[in-house]
């Protein structure tokens, strides 16, 4: 019974986008595909960044490459699983398998978890102070020119250096 009920809601939910086909399908004939082609490199570094990152957060070494490929991997499996939990199950067995400790690697793929929460929230009251402001609001001047600039600096710096934490510690 159940089942016929997520049937009925996914017919429910689903039906107006196939209504809505020939708009789907005009919007693709009038998109610039120039534009499209030009974000595919920068879709191609998020996820090069989202492999630093986790890397960063791994008490043992990984290969750039093969974790590339294990958060494309899970930037997949996220779209088709809820929560995020299919992405988060990958990353955790991806670990394990390399042979670090399965709760070294659950806590690393906790601590990657909650710090993209923490900064896509950040960015979020950033951008709506930002979007939102009038000229009477000094708090969102400062935000602008003041701590913005620098948080983001030191945010670069932290995510480009923290892969790099092994080379500089003691053997």
């Amino acid at each position: 019974i159940l089942m016929v009920v997520f049937i009925g809601v996914a017919i429910y939910l689903l039906l107006p986008m196939f209504a809505s086909r020939p708009a789907v399908w005009d919007s693709l004939q009038e998109a610039e595909w120039g534009w499209v082609v030009a974000t595919l490199p920068l879709v191609a570094g998020m996820y090069v960044g989202s492999a630093l990152n986790f890397m960063g957060a791994v008490p043992g070494r990984l290969p750039l490459g093969i974790t590339y490929e294990v958060q494309l991997a899970s930037a997949f499996l996220n779209r088709v699983t809820p929560k995020n939990v299919g992405g988060m199950a990958l990353r955790l067995r991806f670990l394990t398998m390399r042979g670090i400790d399965p709760a070294a690697s659950a806590a690393s793929v906790g601590l990657t978890s909650v710090a993209g929460t923490v900064s896509t929230t950040i960015l979020m009251v950033v951008f709506f102070l930002w979007a939102g402001r009038d000229d009477q609001l000094s708090v969102v001047d400062h935000l602008e020119r003041h701590v913005a600039p620098r948080v983001a600096v030191v945010d670069r710096i932290a995510g480009l250096l923290r892969p790099l934490r092994g080379v500089f510690s003691a053997a």
